[in-house]
């Protein structure tokens, strides 16, 4: 009788390991790229290490970075107004990006970087002698320029360098980082040094040699530019997003009569000439409902329409 127990008992745990090896979820869409590298890339099954928030944006985070790279790209070719700063204004100014340009032409680079680290990267333009920068908040665009002896180098942290002449202190230079609110800059400073005499971190004076195991302590890298692309977003991307937006009879931006929330459009992949635009429902300033994918051919304007899994992005 024993032997009969024991065979059942090891027949029931073989079929229950068996069980575990099934793998039921299904395949990632291998033939889609992403256009603006903003998603985290598709993890091997051997991995097994807990993808960290940090490592993986949320999809919060996926879709305002798609918003404000349309939102930069529209701000520069003057199909809508931006914010623009000004040094004796308490509130930045409505305006056009060729007024903040100032004539001085187009820039030559470029670089997307979070610099206030709120989860939505800023757009450096950088010109020969100054360089601009656009920032995302409350559905608009605001800019800031900048010399380049006020940011002289941007680090991948969001942090920078500055230097000035001083006729008091002599020459001056630190690293700080900026934030907004509203659309107005704010400036904290990380690390400074006046001359040679005088050294300061987060605001309070230090000795020469801790400043110096501060600064060593705090090795930074600088971003990367790439060059100045006028269109900043694939035209058929455009394309495909007024093809859809048509389709559904909203454009990005429109509310919903019932909820009161706003619709966000955005393209999310390309393969070929098809493009995969998705719809979603901003929930509560915090919280995105994904509502549709349309794939979107856009030599025939043809549009095929699936529902997201679950209804939930």
């Amino acid at each position: 009788m024993k032997k009969y127990i024991a065979l059942l008992l090891c027949l029931i745990m073989t079929t229950s390991m068996i069980s575990c090896t099934i793998n039921h979820n299904y395949p990632p869409m291998q033939s889609w790229e992403n256009t603006e590298n903003t998603t985290a890339p598709v993890q091997e099954e051997k991995t097994t290490a807990k993808v960290t928030e940090e490592s993986s944006p949320s999809i919060i985070q996926v879709v305002q970075n798609e918003r404000a790279r349309q939102a930069y790209a529209r701000a520069i070719k003057n199909q809508t107004k931006l914010y623009y700063s000004l040094f004796n204004s308490s509130t930045p100014n409505e305006t056009y990006f060729e007024y903040v340009r100032r004539g001085k032409g187009n820039p030559t680079k470029q670089s997307l970087i979070d610099m206030d680290k709120d989860g939505i990267e800023e757009l450096i333009l950088l010109y020969s002698n100054f360089l601009i920068l656009l920032h995302f908040e409350n559905d608009a665009v605001y800019a800031t320029d900048f010399n380049l002896d006020s940011m002289e180098t941007i680090y991948t942290d969001g942090s920078f360098s500055w230097r000035r002449d001083s006729d008091i202190f002599g020459d001056e230079c630190g690293v700080g980082r900026i934030s907004f609110v509203n659309g107005k800059l704010k400036y904290q400073e990380l690390y400074r040094m006046e001359g040679d005499s005088k050294f300061y971190i987060n605001g309070a004076q230090v000795s020469n040699e801790q400043y110096k195991e501060y600064v060593d302590s705090s090795c930074k890298t600088p971003i990367k530019f790439t060059s100045f692309d006028i269109y900043f977003l694939d035209p058929d991307e455009i394309k495909a997003i007024e093809i859809a937006c048509e389709y559904w009879g909203i454009k990005d931006g429109d509310f919903d009569s019932e909820t009161g929330y706003r619709y966000r459009v955005i393209c999310t992949g390309k393969s070929g000439n098809l493009y995969r635009v998705s719809l979603y429902l901003f929930v509560k300033n915090s919280y995105y409902e994904h509502l549709e994918i349309a794939l979107v051919n856009v030599d025939t304007a043809e549009v095929s329409i699936s529902q997201y899994p679950d209804g939930k992005g």
